[in-house]
């Protein structure tokens, strides 16, 4: 699997509260807002750029800590992230985006429906964090002091370890993919970001129970289509199972043979269910 790095020329600068955000602009239409997961970039949307921008305009960004973007000092709770997405669509003067958000992305995509329903498109969740509190133990064991710090040390072993228990099929790796992602991680500041943002809201004892909410999804009347890898690893496609059935405008679809990157992982198929229920 060749993986299509996002052309260098392409991207684009705009300040947000302060902080640098590079973000990458493709295609005309109505707008549509990609958000990555923890510890990735707009990178990981490469494979859905084009398929996505035939019919919108679509903005990937790198989220604060993350890829190219600043590493602001500031308290990194999904609140300020809330606070920071929305002033990224109002400087970029974006009219009822449809937000795709990943993992970290969904629940900060999630949260931002949940306080400006009225302002937003359409909301997908793709292997979204915050719907549930089960999640791999190695995520609970990198919050420990100095273990975290080891993990992550940003080397192309280290993220290929932390890669596999992300696809299931190791051979599903791109090389390409591993590269970049240890290009930026090794980026001053993006590892402590990362750690930063973990510690937030996860412990040994597991995500944070404030971060978990289900019972407020009966009362978001944003659609939602929730997609889901079903050996996600990360997050049990449960959780999305559970949201789905909860939320009065939500749709569910879960993928077979696919692990917590369904952009990837099925990418021809993520596409065309996402443009089908966009339209």
């Amino acid at each position: 699997m060749n993986f299509p790095n996002l052309p260098l020329f392409a991207a684009e600068w705009i300040r947000v509260l302060g902080a640098n955000i590079r973000y990458f602009r493709f295609g005309t239409g109505p707008p549509i807002v990609l958000l990555h997961g923890l510890g990735e970039s707009a990178i990981i949307w490469a494979y859905n750029l084009e398929s996505l921008s035939k019919k919108y305009t679509v903005y990937a960004l790198d989220l604060p800590g993350h890829g190219n973007s600043d590493n602001p000092k500031w308290k990194y709770s999904l609140n300020n992230f809330v606070e920071f997405l929305s002033s990224f669509l109002s400087t970029l003067n974006l009219e009822n985006p449809h937000l795709i958000g990943h993992s970290l992305g969904g629940m900060i995509a999630l949260e931002t429906a949940f306080k400006q329903p009225k302002q937003l498109g359409k909301l997908v969740l793709v292997d979204s964090a915050g719907l549930g509190k089960e999640l791999a133990s190695f995520l609970k064991i990198m919050t420990l002091p100095l273990v975290g710090e080891l993990m992550t040390m940003p080397t192309k072993a280290g993220l290929r370890f932390l890669l596999k228990q992300v696809i299931p099929d190791p051979q599903g790796i791109p090389n390409d993919l591993v590269e970049s992602l240890a290009h930026e991680r090794n980026r001053k500041g993006n590892k402590q970001s990362m750690l930063r943002i973990l510690r937030s809201g996860i412990n040994i004892r597991g995500i944070h129970s404030h971060l978990i909410d289900l019972l407020r999804l009966e009362y978001l009347n944003v659609p939602t289509y929730v997609l889901w890898g079903r050996d996600d690893k990360i997050f049990p496609y449960s959780h999305g199972k559970n949201a789905a059935m909860r939320l009065p405008r939500g749709r569910l679809t879960v993928l077979d043979d696919c692990g917590h990157w369904p952009q990837i992982e099925k990418h021809k198929e993520f596409n065309r269910l996402v443009v089908e229920f966009l339209r």
